[in-house]
């Protein structure tokens, strides 16, 4: 900024002129510098069980392409809750039928909004396997076992929930089951039975069953 003197009347005047500059230049001052346009959902393409979930995310994008990662609220919706429901803040979905739904979600701040949407096909479980059929262990002992789950058309069924149970605790207790896979513990010498079923909403569905002897430690 610069000052011009000039005398007047006895008197010294000071003009003053220039440019002040903000350090944000090119931002719309008392606004925000960022606007949805573009929102995009991961994953665009999934399988998931009656029962099972998935959980869906967004990424929201300004003009420019670049991600806003502030004052975005993002809003669910399942096109066909018959077939899939969807949580509408979190995202999360899970299978209620055999079908195909679409997956919503609206993004937007006060600035701009987009949309965008994401298939999700939901498959009944019509048989479960156990891998393996048969073991043996001695007390004291683990032995782990995997459950799959496959629909009527013979693929692999995706994020099936399953539940796992011992006949006899006593022999071979059930530890740390993981949906697809537990540990079973050698607890006394004898023969249990390993059963699991894929859990549907909540309820026992198909099931397959496993043979676990137990001996004495050597």
């Amino acid at each position: 900024m610069r000052c011009h003197r000039r005398q007047h009347s006895g008197m010294v005047l000071c003009m003053l002129w220039g440019t002040v500059s903000c350090g944000n230049e090119g931002a719309d001052i008392g606004g925000p510098s960022t606007q949805v346009r573009r929102v995009t959902v991961s994953p665009p393409e999934a399988r998931a069980s009656v029962g099972g979930t998935l959980n869906y995310t967004a990424t929201a994008y300004d003009p420019s392409g670049r991600e806003v990662t502030n004052g975005v609220t993002y809003v669910w919706s399942s096109g066909h809750p018959g077939v899939a429901t969807v949580d509408r803040s979190s995202g999360l979905a899970r299978g209620v039928a055999n079908g195909t739904a679409m997956i919503r979600v609206n993004a937007f701040d006060d600035r701009g909004s987009a949309q965008a949407e994401a298939v999700l096909r939901v498959e009944e479980i019509a048989d479960v396997l156990v891998n393996p059929t048969s073991a043996t262990v001695h007390v004291g002992e683990q032995t782990q076992f995997v459950a799959r789950a496959y629909s009527a058309d013979g693929d692999a069924a995706a994020r099936v929930p399953f539940r796992w149970r011992s006949s006899s605790g006593e022999i071979a207790a059930v530890i740390d089951p993981e949906n697809g896979s537990t540990q079973v513990r050698g607890v006394s010498p004898g023969a249990a039975t390993i059963v699991v079923n894929a859990v549907p909403e909540g309820r026992l569905g198909q099931g397959a069953a496993a043979t676990v002897t137990v001996l004495n430690a050597p």
